[in-house]
């Protein structure tokens, strides 16, 4: 999302409203599937009509399912230690170790 990505390669039917400060940008995923394969229907990115920082991303799946994440006090390029992805499953949880799929 903080890269180069160029929208009107990834969206269809791209939408750009002004709304106070914030600039919204939204539009249909580009897929290259099959038919019923495809199960968003919608994507929002909300920005700050200043800086470009993002604050919102809004997802719709077809079935109305709407998934939401904020952003706030972003950073970027903040190294993170090797202890913050270590993964320790719940108590009673059986890791099963398999080969990926080919």
């Amino acid at each position: 999302l903080l890269g180069h990505t160029q929208l009107e390669k990834e969206l269809d039917h791209l939408d750009v409203t002004v709304h106070g400060g914030e600039v919204i940008l939204s539009g249909t995923p580009h897929y290259q599937m099959e038919p019923g394969e495809q199960r968003v229907q919608r994507i929002s990115l909300t920005a700050d009509a200043g800086s470009g920082e993002i604050h919102q991303l809004q997802v719709v799946e077809l079935d109305g399912t709407s998934i939401e994440f904020r952003f706030s006090n972003m950073q970027e390029s903040v190294p993170a230690p090797d202890s913050a992805f270590h993964f320790e499953p719940p108590a009673g949880v059986t890791v099963v170790n398999g080969l990926p799929p080919a």
